[in-house]
């Protein structure tokens, strides 16, 4: 409740904001795209987006050094779930404002970048930059013709291979395969990134496999063989992790890169 409480005195120009951490990459990058990186006073290891990036760094993503965030004197520092949660009570406790940016869906991404742009005084640039999305997600799908059921592929997007994690019902990638056209082989699990045995990705037959990580050969499992990506030759490596796994700014250029994957031929005029 209280970020919300921090929301409403920005609004109401009580608290200005011209220096800001962030801790999260995809925020990091709605600064930038805001035109508001002139308050960014420290990032952490991996915002490496827009290229070229030279700030403080103050610890990586997973492990940020609190000595090094309170010495930039920031007037708010961005942070998310998950990993960084341990890091709420300890900055609430040295009287720093945080402001909880941890979007689930792409809705909660809009929203995300609409509550950056109101703290660091970008309002219009924000409107501007969500026309713009919304747009270009009207223009991707307007793109494609109507599939029927039988051309509609399923798709696996496999995010480890020790153990096999995929994406599941709840989880931002379910909803970009969706959005994609595709029908990812995880939806009806209800966790976020399951747990997988090979013997459920063989019976569920996935015609495209995504692979965002290094090392991964689908093809060569035992098994895998009669999987119609590995007989069809889809297993695609090539898509830019980020667009797909850091809900930010650039996601709509994921859903477009997905989609390229997922019917690389059908939908698409080169």
């Amino acid at each position: 409740m209280w970020v919300y409480i921090f929301l409403l005195l920005v609004s109401n120009n009580q608290s200005p904001v011209n220096r800001v951490v962030s801790l999260v990459p995809g925020v990091t990058e709605t600064i930038y795209a805001l035109g508001a990186q002139d308050k960014l006073v420290g990032v952490v290891t991996p915002c490496d987006y827009p290229q070229g990036i030279e700030l403080p760094v103050v610890g990586n993503f997973s492990f940020p050094n609190l000595e090094r965030i309170i010495a930039l004197s920031p007037d708010i520092v961005f942070v998310t779930g998950g990993e960084q949660r341990y890091l709420w009570q300890r900055l609430k406790e040295l009287g720093q404002e945080i402001f909880i940016v941890d979007p689930q869906n792409l809705q909660s991404i809009y929203s995300s970048i609409r509550d950056i742009g109101n703290i660091l005084g970008k309002s219009k640039e924000a409107d501007s930059l969500l026309l713009k999305m919304a747009e270009e997600l009207k223009l991707l799908q307007s793109a494609s013709g109507g599939l029927s059921s039988s051309q509609t592929r399923k798709v696996l997007i496999e995010i480890s291979d020790n153990p096999l994690v995929t994406c599941g019902l709840g989880s931002f990638l379910d909803e970009l395969i969706t959005l994609a056209g595709g029908i990812n082989i995880a939806h009806h699990i209800k966790k976020p990134y399951p747990i997988v045995s090979s013997e459920f990705v063989i019976k569920a037959n996935p015609s495209v496999i995504i692979v965002v990580h290094e090392g991964s050969t689908p093809a060569k499992r035992l098994g895998w063989e009669e999987v119609d990506a590995v007989k069809e030759g889809r297993i695609y490596r090539d898509i830019d992790p980020n667009l797909i796994l850091r809900p930010g700014p650039r996601v709509i250029k994921g859903i477009k890169a997905l989609k390229e994957r997922i019917y690389p031929d059908e939908l698409f005029d080169r």
